[in-house]
């Protein structure tokens, strides 16, 4: 079997470095707070990578996901949906873009006990560009808090 090959991720705008002293590189910064907001609506509840990292996903605690591409800017936006049109009290505690690049899916673990798949129905040039849907959904008897 051929061994594993990390990628260069060090050309990315949100990648971080750390040495043995575990000092950090800051790139750049992805997120703004919205003018006006209160300091808890900008907190980051979950981070996830495409395995070929060519899109990061980030959502915060008010329940919006924001997609960015390997330049770091923002391609898309959107929010959750609560389980079964339920109350707007929950988190989203994880995240996960399917294995395969050519299927634009991302997985999305929310703390009242769903998990929803939402899939792009990609424009011409672009597979992330487009309308999405909710394709999937696992509901459970209690909260998911990871998912890889």
């Amino acid at each position: 079997p051929t061994p594993f090959k990390r990628p260069d991720l060090s050309n990315l705008p949100w990648f971080v470095s750390a040495s043995s002293a575990m000092q950090l590189r800051h790139s750049s910064t992805l997120m703004q707070p919205a003018e006006g907001s209160t300091p808890w609506k900008a907190k980051v509840t979950a981070i996830c990578f495409a395995p070929d990292n060519s899109r990061m996903a980030v959502v915060t605690t008010d329940r919006i996901v924001s997609i960015y591409d390997e330049n770091g800017e923002r391609v898309d936006k959107f929010s959750t949906k609560p389980n079964d049109k339920g109350p707007k009290n929950y988190l989203v505690r994880s995240m996960s873009f399917c294995p395969d690049p050519a299927q634009p899916k991302l997985a999305v673990a929310q703390s009242d006990n769903i998990v929803f798949v939402y899939k792009w129905t990609g424009a011409p040039d672009s597979i992330w560009e487009g309308k999405k849907s909710i394709c999937n959904k696992f509901a459970g008897t209690s909260p998911v808090t990871s998912l890889v």
